[in-house]
């Protein structure tokens, strides 16, 4: 179950102050869907909202909405597929659509005799995307003399710059390994794989400690621009859903989330 999916499914338990939707149903679309800018169209996830109640052996997903995304005065029809196992994913086929930083898309679903609506305009690429280092290196740890001696003070932060003018404009960072069968600088302990997901931020750096890094290899660092629906989305499913009134959403006609994606990628090389 996804984050979207779950934050919903909280509110719903929490609270049945709204007068638009019923939530004693299951009559209402539920939509999580993204957009990234020069990538194809794939899993735009579509459901039903679960009632307070729920149906013993009900599947919520929706497989046979009409679902289409608009942009430039054309509707492209997206296809539904299913992702391990389960329904209600949706794709575009072709490749006769562009998704392009500063453009705006909208989609629109129709079922339940209704037509549920949501709009996204592509943000802006970010700009002056740099780090102070493109390759360190870490001595491994083999034995447990080796652990005792490494301090986090003995590496320089790793520093990921981009350019904000005046915090107008969010981002948030993904950093992972991404070597088939990269090799543990720990070998002492199970660490596993290298990864981090920062939340979105209006600040122009990043730092990432060296001592947080498990693995050797090739370091894939994406930069990602991000809009206002993303962050309040972000900020209201971090919220105790006690204290909730409403569910956040920008779906005209429904539920969820539709909002769009550019990026920039830096890449790190860790060597022993």
């Amino acid at each position: 179950m996804n984050r979207l999916f779950l934050f919903i499914i909280l509110f719903v338990a929490a609270s049945c102050e709204s007068n638009e939707f019923d939530f004693e149903t299951s009559d209402t679309i539920v939509v999580e869907a993204y957009l990234h800018e020069n990538q194809p169209v794939t899993l735009f996830e579509v459901s039903q909202l679960i009632p307070i109640i729920p149906e013993d052996g009900e599947d919520y997903r929706i497989s046979d909405a009409e679902v289409y995304l608009h942009w430039n005065d054309e509707s492209f029809q997206l296809t539904h597929t299913t992702v391990d196992e389960e329904e209600g994913f949706y794709y575009y086929e072709g490749t006769d659509l562009e998704i392009t930083q500063g453009e705006t898309y909208s989609i629109s679903i129709d079922y339940f005799g209704k037509t549920t609506i949501a709009y996204t305009t592509v943000p802006v690429k970010p700009e002056g995307v740099s780090m102070n280092y493109e390759t360190i290196s870490i001595e491994p740890i083999d034995d447990f003399e080796d652990l005792a001696d490494r301090n986090p003070d003995d590496f320089d932060p790793i520093e990921v710059y981009w350019n904000n003018p005046g915090g107008e404009r969010y981002f948030y960072i993904v950093a992972e390994n991404i070597e088939s069968n990269p090799s543990d600088i720990n070998e002492l302990f199970d660490i596993g794989e290298f990864e981090i997901i920062t939340p979105p931020t209006n600040l122009d750096v990043y730092n990432i400690n060296p001592f947080q890094i498990s693995q050797y290899g090739t370091h894939r660092i994406i930069i990602y621009s991000v809009n206002q629906e993303y962050v309040d989305l972000y900020e209201s499913s971090e919220e105790d859903s006690r204290n909730l009134t409403e569910p956040l959403s920008n779906i005209e006609n429904g539920l969820g989330i539709f909002t769009s994606f550019s990026s920039d990628t830096l890449y790190l090389e860790v060597t022993r």
